[in-house]
């Protein structure tokens, strides 16, 4: 009876432990999938700063060239779209900022 107890303690705390482990990865690997799903305040975009955490496959956002950069701790993704209202122009969204220019080689003297 007390071997019964042990194994049923000891499997019940593997799969707490697990538990516990798996909550903050879910949230880190799938905060974009959460940060758009979820509802938020008017005028907040909370994917923005879910940009800089997450790699995001291409198929989130198929309209959007995205570009993945990590080094070390610091990870960064830039997708860019041309032709976003008119010909021509360039949509540049970063975790830190978005640009929208008329053009490319606006974009460029601007930074």
């Amino acid at each position: 009876m007390k071997k019964k107890l042990w194994i049923t303690i000891g499997i019940l705390a593997l799969l707490g432990l697990w538990a516990i482990m798996y909550v903050p990865y879910n949230l880190e690997e799938y905060n974009y999938y959460y940060a758009t799903h979820m509802k938020h305040r008017r005028y907040q975009y909370p994917f923005l700063p879910a940009l800089g955490l997450t790699k995001l496959p291409p198929e989130y956002l198929p309209e959007f060239h995205i570009e993945y950069f990590k080094k070390k701790d610091i990870q960064d993704n830039t997708l860019t779209k041309q032709n976003v209202i008119r010909k021509g122009d360039y949509l540049e969204i970063r975790p830190s900022f978005i640009s929208y220019a008329t053009s490319k080689k606006i974009l460029i003297m601007m930074m």
